[in-house]
């Protein structure tokens, strides 16, 4: 990608040039300063330095409060994280776990068993407690896809020389999960809004022809450019034929919910808007505008949940 780098100050002197960046997977191709961040190192005994007792609950339900025993309970405090143990049915029949924990004003609680979305509540153990967490299960659906092709090519499955990446994240309860169509035809659901990116992937080696681009900018009448009466200064950047084993060809990025009544349904489909090959830079980019604005496209639907 062409980037024009310009330096000015307050008098409006300015320096500027050009340079060519390169990409690849969404990284820089060389990285040229690498931090070193050192992170606060745990405590070893802070997990035996135990002063309030507290009494957690474990439920599957949030309407019902069915209990859920089994439940793994730890505690996290800075980077200090302490395992606590498993809830077990008590005398009175109830999921739950009674221990003393370590000291901390805002520390986290978690309960996480297989099969289940990980709870997580915020507590203050300076004090005794009775917490409730509710562990939701996740729900298995087959996924499909549908390819909504432009122009002239028909709509329907991904070609063999396709494949569609779908990735969802559920940022209020810290869930994400990626699906790589058709290689992977089940999704784990739970309910909430997602933010969706979905990608469509050709396969095949692809020529993109080298370009030029000439540009322009204006510069300044003041400092060593005076001399010269300011005006225009133009110059020329070659971006380089590439080959490519792989091209995005298409995607949309929106925002859904996913309701219990969703996850009633024997599947989800997904469509996703696809242009053509592209045969140079400009359509490329295109593809991109494209994929940052679908939901404006008039063929753009939203997933649907459906029965067999």
């Amino acid at each position: 990608y062409p980037v024009l780098i310009t330096l000015g100050d307050e008098d409006g002197d300015l320096f500027q040039f050009a340079a060519q960046v390169i990409i690849d997977n969404n990284q820089p191709r060389k990285d040229l300063l690498s931090m070193q961040i050192t992170e606060p190192k745990s405590r070893p005994d802070y997990c035996t330095q135990l002063l309030n007792e507290q009494k957690i609950y474990t439920y599957k339900d949030k309407d019902e409060l069915r209990q859920l025993e089994n439940v793994s309970i730890s505690f996290s405090c800075s980077v200090n994280k302490c395992n606590i143990g498993l809830t077990q049915l008590d005398n009175e029949g109830k999921a739950s776990l009674t221990k003393k924990f370590p000291p901390c004003g805002n520390g986290f609680l978690i309960g996480e068993k297989d099969g289940y979305h990980r709870a997580k509540e915020i507590i203050s153990t300076n004090e005794e407690l009775l917490v409730s967490l509710i562990l939701e299960p996740y729900i298995t659906k087959k996924v499909d896809v549908e390819i909504i092709r432009k122009g002239n090519l028909p709509s329907g499955k991904p070609s063999t020389n396709e494949k569609v990446i779908i990735e969802l994240r559920n940022e209020e309860k810290e869930y994400s999960t990626t699906i790589i169509y058709p290689e992977n035809k089940y999704v784990d659901l739970i309910t909430g809004k997602y933010k969706a990116k979905i990608y469509v992937l050709y396969d095949g080696r692809i020529i993109i022809p080298e370009k030029k681009i000439h540009e322009c900018v204006e510069v300044s009448n003041s400092g060593i450019f005076k001399i010269f009466g300011g005006g225009e200064e133009c110059f020329d950047t070659i971006i380089e034929q590439s080959e490519l084993d792989q091209v995005i060809t298409g995607g949309e990025e929106f925002e859904f919910t996913i309701s219990e009544d969703d996850l009633r349904y024997d599947y989800v489909k997904f469509y996703v808007l696809a242009d053509n090959l592209p045969t140079n830079y400009d359509e490329i980019s295109k593809i991109y505008d494209n994929i940052k604005n679908s939901v404006k496209d008039p063929n753009f639907i939203y997933p649907r949940f459906l029965n067999e």
